[in-house]
């Protein structure tokens, strides 16, 4: 992880902050792994993106933090936040489908 510290001040950063929907629940039906699989699959989805992820970072079992770099409005944030949103749906419906078998 990035120290917050070493950023330079000269360059436009955001930290968006995202609680996991069902992460409680599914740690709690199948282990902490599941939950760590689920930010391992979001991860690399975020890595297809062409925005520049800093960093990600895993406050809780069902939170997280994302560091974000370059220059947004809050329009491009909130369609940003659409898009991950729609990936995480994504990750959540391989994990089902791995599960369920």
């Amino acid at each position: 992880a990035m120290d917050l510290d070493d950023l330079s001040a000269n360059e436009s950063y955001h930290l968006m902050y995202i609680q996991l929907d069902n992460a409680r629940s599914y740690q709690v039906v199948y282990g902490s792994q599941i939950v760590r699989n689920m930010l391992s699959h979001l991860a690399n989805t975020l890595n297809r993106f062409p925005d520049k992820f800093v960093d990600l970072y895993r406050i809780q079992s069902h939170d997280f933090a994302i560091l974000l770099y370059g220059k947004y409005d809050e329009e491009d944030l909130k369609e940003l936040a659409l898009r991950i949103h729609s990936a995480y749906q994504e990750s959540i419906k391989a994990i089902d489908l791995l599960f369920a078998t």
